[in-house]
């Protein structure tokens, strides 16, 4: 069980890399907390998972 919690961080801290990169390239910004909101409630809904295209 200890290895699946590691693997779990590291996809965690994988997407948020990614994302940031991503975010930093295009200028993205938070317009608003609601922005702040909706994106946090993606990141639930996926449960920091990438597409399986992604990963493929």
């Amino acid at each position: 069980m200890p290895a699946d919690a590691l693997v779990e961080a590291l996809h965690v801290n994988a997407v948020f890399n990614i994302v940031n990169r991503l975010a930093n390239a295009f200028g993205w910004s938070w317009d608003s907390d609601e922005h702040v909101r909706a994106a946090a409630r993606v990141i639930q809904g996926t449960r920091y998972r990438l597409p399986g295209l992604v990963l493929r």
